[in-house]
């Protein structure tokens, strides 16, 4: 006898809703809720009332701040100083956040102008920065761990003001190095190695090689690289000295058994009118291909700090004076791309303090 077509049916149905013909019907699975980050410190500069993207998908902002006379933090009101708007944030018409469309400095020519120290021209930006906390659906990072031969010892951070840590909020007012990069790695690697800062604010690679011997009398077991800023104003000719002369300091440091690691800088400013962005990307191209043809780490700052802008000039978010002193979140960023050589595991980067999230 055949079966009725309903019924041959229903117990297809109901054999297709259970998880082995028991005829239990099996819940669909609940949907999984998304990851969230937080995100701490990044630095925009706000225009009038237009948005500002922010470097990771935002679900919500939870603080935004600046630092006044004295490096005393301001913090901000929702929906009085500031609004959340899609993936950024944006002034509100009668914000007491500091308009950066009323910023000026003196031109020589169009936008160009001519560097001055006192007073500075152009003015430092350190007090239009503000800085954005916020809960992000970004996938928390894993950051490698690359960790050189030495994982202990001395670190001896060579460099100009950038290293130094200039216009950063701590040097600035306190005339300290704590938010360099160098002084990050210094408080977050307490413990395993000493990290000492020989960075001198205008120095170009020649006066670090003319001090060599005194910086080595005290055997650093890693020395980290970062000169190029100050270097690359100078004639076209000169990239040639740069290059022998890095050769002369790495041939020194391989001899005696010093790690080192070469850092890369980014874009500055290009109204300044002695910035050429073909010298720029020349000095660069040399420190890389020194680093690759010695087998060592090349730390691409150019690169990080174009991701990090977001499609504005590199300098505009990351800088505290307008020009190439990376801010404290600029900072971080150096350190984020240092961190891996000294990280002994592979980490989330939810765990490392300091570390900004970005595909670097």
């Amino acid at each position: 006898m055949k079966m009725p077509i309903f019924l041959a049916v229903g117990l297809l149905a109901l054999g297709s809703c259970n998880g082995g013909g028991s005829g239990t019907i099996v819940a669909p699975a609940p949907t999984p809720t998304p990851p969230v980050i937080t995100i701490i410190g990044e630095s925009r500069m706000l225009s009038g009332t237009g948005a500002v993207t922010l470097l990771n998908p935002v679900r919500e902002i939870g603080a935004v701040y600046s630092y006044g006379a004295g490096g005393v933090r301001i913090d901000y009101q929702q929906g009085v100083d500031w609004i959340q708007s899609g993936t950024g944030i944006a002034r509100t018409s009668t914000s007491k956040i500091p308009d950066f469309a009323a910023y000026t400095y003196t031109r020589i020519t169009g936008e160009k102008f001519d560097f001055a120290s006192e007073p500075r021209n152009p003015p430092v930006t350190l007090g239009y920065s503000v800085y954005v906390d916020y809960l992000s659906t970004a996938a928390d990072k894993t950051v490698k761990a690359t960790p050189l031969p030495k994982q202990s010892g001395t670190i001896l951070c060579a460099g100009d003001s950038i290293a130094h840590g200039a216009h950063t909020v701590a040097s600035y007012y306190k005339d300290s190095d704590e938010q360099s990069w160098c002084g990050l790695l210094r408080k977050n690697l307490a413990g395993r190695f000493s990290v000492v800062n020989a960075s001198v604010p205008g120095a170009a690679l020649g006066s670090f090689a003319d001090d060599l011997d005194t910086w080595l009398a005290s055997k650093p077991e890693t020395v980290i690289l970062a000169f190029g800023m100050n270097d690359h104003i100078n004639v076209e000719s000169y990239l040639s000295v740069f290059e022998r002369r890095l050769a002369k300091v790495l041939d020194r440091l391989a001899a005696e058994k010093t790690q080192v690691i070469l850092v890369g800088f980014f874009q500055q400013n290009e109204r300044w009118n002695l910035e050429d962005r073909v010298q720029t990307l020349a000095y660069n191209g040399a420190i890389r291909n020194a680093a690759q043809s010695r087998g060592l780490p090349f730390v691409d700052a150019y690169a990080a700090f174009a991701k990090a802008s977001m499609g504005s000039e590199q300098f505009f978010h990351l800088t505290g004076d307008f020009m190439h002193h990376p801010n404290v979140y600029g900072q971080r960023i150096y350190y984020s791309l240092l961190l891996p050589y000294f990280l002994q595991q592979d980490t989330a980067a939810s765990k490392l303090p300091d570390y900004v999230q970005g595909d670097w």
